[in-house]
């Protein structure tokens, strides 16, 4: 059997109030990582700079909802 390495406890979402959360996978590259990689790596980073900007100008909330 497995042994268990740890345990990510599911977070209380009254903690973060009405603020809109991203969830982003952590993706880095080393020094000698491919150059196609880290082009790659850079789209990846800029998409998700521009997804997080699009969300915080505006849109729905929870308190628009209620």
């Amino acid at each position: 059997m497995a042994e268990e390495l740890g345990k990510i406890e599911k977070l209380d979402i009254e903690q973060f109030g009405l603020r809109k959360l991203y969830v982003v996978p952590l993706l880095f590259s080393g020094s000698d990582a491919p150059a196609d990689y880290k082009e790659k790596l850079e789209k990846y980073w800029r998409e998700v700079n521009e997804q997080i900007a699009i969300g915080s100008e505006g849109g729905a909330n929870q308190a628009d909802l209620s």
